[in-house]
């Protein structure tokens, strides 16, 4: 780290490479890891590779000794067994074994003396008792016995060993102590066949220490053990040991085990050779150089770690310099700051002072001004540097300046911890403002000078507002105490909190006093339904809008009546239920009205149904003369039985008819509007084609349109514009609207007929005239019951007044409206509007079956 730079790291913060360096104790230590590793990994490559090269080095050299050992060994065995063939060739050949020759041969020329311990010849082989064993020779260090080893020759059996002539056969003996060299013989037998004699057998017994003592003293540093095993029998013919004492079972160091025939046996040798000076030496080359290896990687590590370490400190102390630095820096950063925030802050305090609207002002111990914020020139008028080192008390009202002093005093004394008072303070225009003075915190600085620091409220809008208040309220009392309703907020639990005195006279109590008093539930005590109040207080409360409705209230003394009330609930800000507020209207006067004007309009219903009912049964009634009055009177106007003599009768016959078929029409329109008003009147409905029913109509009007000159104009021809109603009844419909087009029109008027599907696919079938038209009110009385217009044109024309009262139910009755637009003098124009569910483009065809079936209407 360089000094100085990197200034903007903290003293116990590193750099963000630093940082990845010190994540862990393995990426501290990696270098000396890998060091350590490394030489580790090297060093004990170096000792495997050392110590397999010098122990196969080791093992070459011993193996080589110890096959010199079993080979001598096998050598000797070899000789002895030459030796002793030669012998039995020789003893063949001579007469007698008592020979000096042959003694001479044996100790000298053939050297048995060095091979055999004794030797001794058999002459029976078949009988080998005692007496025909013969002992040849035996050496002056014999160690055996002549009779164990008769005994031993004794035991052995010979027939079964031998084979073949000349085959020499090996024998072990053995003594009961196993550790000694000389107590093991060895019996080498020669089958010998000669001229001169029976077959003989040659015994030759051998001591261990002949085969193996040059070997142990050419050897003698290095052999530990040898080991002779008869392999065919697994039994130890002979073991010698270098160091019995130490015990018979431990071993050499390097062991090597070879087998070989000898005779007619397999003999087993294992040979024991001690390591050593040279080859130890050699073995502990590897461990030197591990040794070495282990202490170069440890040297190496301990150098590496100390360069760390010594990088470390150099790096600590460049990160402390560095901390220091930054920490000056710092210092002076944070100084900067901090004269930069002290400077915003008493800029940000002024602002906030200034931006107070009441006057904040510092006074000294003599009650001069030392400082003032901006309010000061809006409050007084004055400039701030005009009004700073005066003395405040003589800006405050003259009367309130004597008083003003004393707290002042008190304030400085510690008599009084804040002062608070009302007073008035002089402007720059003369007058003097109400204002709240309030001295209330006093501050040392650092001279322990003494200042006051206090603020100046101006009250006088406040004080205006007040009084404006004041009076506010003392002109809604008024208006509420002085009200004809009764105004009143209650409790949820059904306590009023306050009341106006109509509250008090409408419910029969004596003062609002009273009422306060005395109701607890005006649930219960008030409202004549309890459970029904509650339920409309709960509603209104939940769903938080105000009701106006009628309710039936009781008077203190019992008396139940109806008032209209006007109640709403009102929440806090939390929406938390406080109270109910409303206002009630004594209206049992007009709720008894009414319900006797809704009962009379019943009597009026029934009377009228009445009177429909019994138009209906006298229609009926009347229709009957009638029928005969008209068939009779048309058999005398057509003369139909012969002429009649006097024309008057003629003239008096046609009379009756006519006046006859004209009170039938009479009775027909009052029959239909009667069953339509009892809602006896149901359609035969079926799909009309509206070009066809107007055809129609006109063709049965073609007399009456002649006789009046009226001219029609159909404009009808669309011949698949059709609806789903009853024929007869949308005939009778247009004959009557025809009719009256052609009873209010004057000779050479125009009649049209229409028929068109509006935007919402309704069908508005229409009729305009160019007749005398009517006015508002004569369209009011068309179109009630039996209501005829009085005019000049009309006087002579007769008629009912029930015309448009049946068109107006018959379009009712298929769900549409009649709208008329008449203008006086100017003409008429009436609309049978039908709904769009029953507007079909589809021409007549078959009855629609609605499941009722409506009498036949009879055509007018």
């Amino acid at each position: 780290m360089i000094i100085g730079q990197n200034n903007s790291l903290k003293g116990d913060e590193e750099s963000p490479n630093q940082l990845g360096k010190n994540t862990g104790w393995l990426s501290t230590n990696m270098a000396q890891l890998m060091v350590f590793l490394n030489g580790l990994i090297l060093t004990i490559t170096a000792f495997a590779i050392l110590n397999v090269f010098i122990n196969e080095i080791v093992r070459e050299e011993l193996l080589e000794t110890t096959e010199s050992v079993q080979e001598s060994i096998f050598d000797e065995y070899r000789k002895s067994e030459k030796i002793l063939a030669a012998l039995s060739v020789l003893l063949g050949q001579t007469t007698s074994f008592e020979n000096d020759y042959i003694q001479d041969y044996i100790n000298k020329e053939v050297s048995a003396s060095a091979f055999f311990d004794s030797v001794f010849v058999i002459n029976d082989e078949n009988n080998p008792v005692k007496e025909n064993i013969s002992k040849l020779y035996q050496s002056d260090r014999s160690l055996f016995d002549d009779g164990r080893i008769i005994d031993f020759l004794q035991k052995q059996d010979y027939e079964s060993q031998f084979l073949n002539e000349g085959r020499v056969v090996l024998y072990f003996a053995f003594n009961d102590n196993k550790q000694s060299i000389e107590s093991i013989p060895v019996a080498m037998v020669q089958r010998q066949i000669s001229p001169n004699r029976d077959p003989f057998l040659v015994v030759g017994v051998i001591k261990y220490d002949n085969f193996v003592r040059d070997q142990l003293l050419s050897n003698e540093s290095l052999v530990e053990t040898i080991k002779v095993t008869d392999t065919d029998s697994g039994e130890p013919l002979f073991l010698y040991q270098k160091n019995l004492q130490e015990g018979a079972d431990q071993f050499s160091k390097y062991l090597d085990v070879a087998n070989q025939k000898v005779a007619n046996k397999i003999i087993s040798i294992e040979v024991g050779l001690a390591i050593g000076s040279r080859e130890s030496f050699l073995q502990k080359i590897p461990l030197l150089m591990l040794v070495f290896g282990v202490t170069l990687t440890l040297i190496g590590t301990l150098y590496v770690r100390n360069n760390q370490m010594q990088s470390k400190k150099l790096a600590h102390m460049n990160k402390e310099l560095a901390h220091k630095n930054f920490e000056l820096n710092q210092e002076i950063n944070e100084r900067e700051r901090l004269n930069k925030v002290i400077q915003k802050s008493a800029r940000e305090h002024q602002s906030i002072i200034n931006s107070v609207n009441d006057i904040i002002f510092e006074l000294n111990q003599e009650g001069k001004i030392i400082f003032l914020n901006d309010a000061w020139l809006d409050v007084t008028g004055f400039e701030l540097d005009r009004s700073i080192s005066r003395n405040i008390f003589d800006l405050i009202y003259v009367q309130d300046q004597e008083e003003l002093q004393k707290s002042f005093q008190d304030l400085l004394n510690g008599k009084i911890q804040s002062y608070r008072m009302f007073t008035r303070l002089r402007s720059s225009d003369g007058k003097f403002r109400a204002v709240e003075l309030s001295l209330s915190m006093v501050r040392k600085t650092e001279e322990s000078t003494i200042h006051i620091v206090g603020t100046m409220t101006d009250v006088e809008e406040r004080r205006r507002a007040e009084m404006a208040l004041s009076e506010a309220e003392k002109k809604y009392r008024t208006i509420v105490e002085n009200a004809a309703g009764g105004i009143y907020q209650v409790t949820p639990e059904g306590q009023f909190l306050s009341a106006n005195p109509a509250l008090a006279r409408i419910l029969g109590y004596d003062s609002i006093e009273e009422i306060l008093r005395d109701v607890h539930d005006a649930s219960m005590q008030v409202y004549v339904d309890r459970e029904k109040r509650k339920k409309v207080l709960k509603n209104i409360a939940s769903l938080n809008v105000p009701k106006f409705h009628e309710v039936l209230v009781k008077k203190k003394d019992g008396t139940e009546f109806w008032v209209n009330e006007h109640i709403r609930p009102v929440f806090d800000e939390e929406q938390n239920l406080l109270y109910y507020e409303g206002s009630i209207e004594d209206v049992d006067q007009r709720k008894k009205a009414e319900l006797a004007l809704k009962s009379a309009m019943t009597e009026s219903d029934l009377a009228n149904r009445s009177k429909s009912e019994f138009l209906a049964n006298m229609s009926h009634e009347l229709r009957t003369p009638l029928n005969a009055i008209i068939g009779f009177s048309d058999i005398i106007r057509t003369e139909a039985f012969g002429k009649i003599v006097q024309p008057e009768y003629t003239d008096y016959a046609t009379n009756i008819y006519e006046s006859g078929n004209h009170l039938l029409r009479v009775i027909n329109e009052i029959l239909d509007v009667s069953r339509i008003e009892a809602g006896e009147r149901t359609l035969n409905e079926s799909v009309v084609n509206i070009m066809d029913s107007v055809k129609s109509c006109l063709s049965l009007m073609e007399g009456k349109i002649k006789s009046s000159q009226i001219r029609i104009e159909n404009r009808v021809s669309d011949d698949s514009l059709g609806l789903i109603g009853e024929n007869q009844a949308i005939k009778q419909m247009l004959i009557n609207l025809l009719s009256n087009a052609i009873k209010f029109s004057p000779e050479n008027s125009y009649v049209m007929i229409d028929a068109e599907t509006d935007s919402e696919n309704k069908l508005r079938l229409s009729i305009t005239d160019t007749g005398i038209g009517m006015s508002d009110e004569e369209l009011e009385k068309a179109l009630s019951p039996f209501g005829q217009i009085d005019t000049e044109h009309s006087r002579s024309k007769s008629g009912t007044g029930l015309g448009l009262t049946l068109v107006k139910s018959l379009i009712e009755l298929h769900g549409g409206d009649l709208d008329i637009v008449s203008q006086k003098g100017i003409g008429t124009t009436a609309t049978l509007i039908f709904p769009a569910k029953r507007v079909t483009n589809k021409k007549a065809g078959s009855k629609i079956d609605t499941g009722v079936q409506s009498e036949e209407v009879e055509n007018t």
